[in-house]
């Protein structure tokens, strides 16, 4: 089977493995997401009225290829927009497209990787991936499934645990196991909500530069488009083309990242561009207040 990382600017065509070799049509202004003014409420239990107001009045617009990192305190309402572009959540006003359709209908251009690996205990490293691909990828025959799976855990460098259990293996390498599996089933849209933040310090520099090499050897024309959530102001630098800063469930700020890729973490930490972005994050972070919480309101309820 052919290196599972496709050489820079390679085009997607149709497999004889079944997966899906090509890339969702994006409107024709190049949107493959687009968010305009979206409210996400949430009726607190046991009341009718008591509203909790998760994101207000949110709006972006995200090219193909591009990776997007939201960054804000906990409680700012970050997870839950990646719960709406993924059909886990409702959004209460406003308009949520993604490739110019309704989340809940465009399930599979995309992928969802937690902070958590949330790999099943009872199959392999492999088997987990295999698995993915049966749902994902039901034309695939089983010994297109293994040899995919085998090619994505050697692209990462955890190809000597295809066998072990997830209970065998580091927190690192069960992440890894994760983005193997959420690469292997090829989506066009890559949701993240802080998949490395339980990593240690040294495992989460290792696996953020993984990252980035898998996702920039794909070339602008086939490059994942990627939302990136986490709490670490390096981590979105060092990652992101555009940072969109939440505070109490509003976006703040957005940040160009104008660093040349590939992008080498040593080198970036260096570079005054990289400080004078940091700065700025951690500035309108300090000044935006604290997040929504538990704070309630009467308002509108969601539809069902």
């Amino acid at each position: 089977m052919s290196n599972p990382l496709r050489r820079a600017g390679q085009p997607r065509t149709h497999g004889a493995d079944g997966t899906r070799a090509r890339q969702a049509a994006a409107p024709s202004d190049g949107s493959v997401v687009r968010i305009s003014d979206m409210d996400v409420e949430f009726v607190a239990h046991g009341t009718v009225d008591e509203v909790h107001t998760a994101v207000r009045g949110f709006s972006l617009d995200i090219r193909s290829g591009e990776l997007i990192v939201i960054v804000g305190r906990s409680g700012c309402g970050k997870t839950t927009i990646l719960n709406v572009l993924a059909g886990l959540a409702r959004s209460s006003a406003g308009e949520v497209l993604v490739h110019g359709l309704a989340p809940d209908r465009a399930l599979e251009h995309m992928a969802y990787m937690f902070a958590r690996d949330a790999l099943l205990p009872w199959r392999t490293a492999r088997g987990n991936i295999e698995f993915a691909l049966e749902l994902r990828r039901p034309g695939m025959t089983r010994s297109q499934r293994r040899a995919r799976a085998s090619d994505y855990l050697d692209a990462l460098g955890i190809g000597s645990a295809a066998k072990l259990y997830p209970w065998q293996l580091s927190q690192g390498m069960r992440q890894r196991v994760a983005l193997a599996r959420t690469w292997a089933i090829d989506p066009d849209l890559l949701l993240m909500d802080e998949p490395f933040a339980a990593l240690d310090a040294q495992t989460r520099a290792e696996t953020q530069e993984l990252f980035l090499d898998v996702w920039s050897r794909e070339g602008d024309t086939a490059r994942k488009t990627v939302i990136f959530v986490t709490h670490d102001l390096t981590e979105a630098v060092l990652l992101a083309d555009r940072i969109v800063v939440m505070n109490a469930g509003a976006k703040v700020d957005e940040i160009a990242v104008d660093l040349p890729r590939p992008r080498d973490p040593e080198q970036v930490l260096e570079d005054q561009r990289f400080r004078d972005i940091h700065r700025r994050l951690s500035r309108v972070l300090q000044e935006g207040g604290p997040a929504l919480g538990d704070r309630a309101r009467p308002g509108r309820v969601p539809t069902v």
